[in-house]
């Protein structure tokens, strides 16, 4: 009789189990994924700011609660051709805007040109918090870093002459790592933007001439990537 009660208490008391519980991972983004590092001084309120920024985007209360910590984190970025993080001084805690289609995630806005000399190749980014510590997972010790974007080209050094009678040329230093199609867009109006002439070639690391010539006088040019 004894052992028939234990074998029914057996059955009928629940085993314990462990479970192993999975942190949410962070959400990240970089928008666009691949793009240049253009260096010029945009014409306020009419440049097409897609050429200039690149958005980060990361769920940022996830990403402290996986790596457990507290307080302002800053903005890092990877440059590919030298190895080494850009600090980029943006601080978590008062750079950021929210994003309004998606709960907790910050949105960072950065222009590559402004950080050092440009660069190519395939970057990614990280935060580090006011010792200047780069965040990692407090359960495994794994680093925190994001991906992207992709640099394919650079430009610098934008310039524009008269050839008279009305016709311009307009030029521009650009250097990339493989063959890149870059176009010469235009506006007169600040709203509706062109393409002009035909698409110029980039495709050396070394910085090369490009020269759209015997085009209209336009109010605004900009160089980008041609698709």
């Amino acid at each position: 009789m004894k052992i028939i009660l234990i074998m029914a208490l057996m059955l009928i008391t629940p085993i314990a189990q462990c479970a192993l519980e999975i942190p949410e991972a962070a959400y990240y983004s970089v928008d666009p994924k691949e793009g240049p590092i253009y260096i010029t001084n945009p014409a306020a309120g009419l440049e097409d700011l897609s050429v200039y920024s690149y958005t980060y985007s990361v769920d940022m209360d996830t990403l402290k609660e996986n790596a457990g910590v507290e307080g302002p984190l800053f903005l890092e970025i990877f440059n590919p051709e030298t190895g080494s993080w850009i600090n980029t001084s943006i601080n978590s805690e008062v750079d950021g805007s929210d994003d309004l289609t998606r709960i907790g995630v910050v949105n960072f806005k950065v222009n590559l040109a402004d950080l050092s000399g440009p660069f190519l190749g395939l970057s990614k980014f990280r935060f580090v918090d006011v010792h200047a510590t780069p965040l990692r997972d407090a359960n495994n010790g794994d680093a925190f870093e994001f991906s992207g974007p992709n640099i394919i080209v650079n430009f610098k050094d934008e310039s524009y002459r008269s050839l008279g009678g009305g016709r311009y040329a307009y030029s521009v230093m650009a250097r990339s790592e493989r063959t890149v199609a870059v176009g010469l867009r235009a506006t007169s109006d600040g709203n509706n933007w062109i393409w002009v002439g035909t698409p110029l070639k980039s495709g050396s690391k070394g910085w090369t001439r490009l020269e759209w010539n015997n085009a209209p006088h336009y109010r605004v040019v900009e160089f980008k990537i041609y698709s």
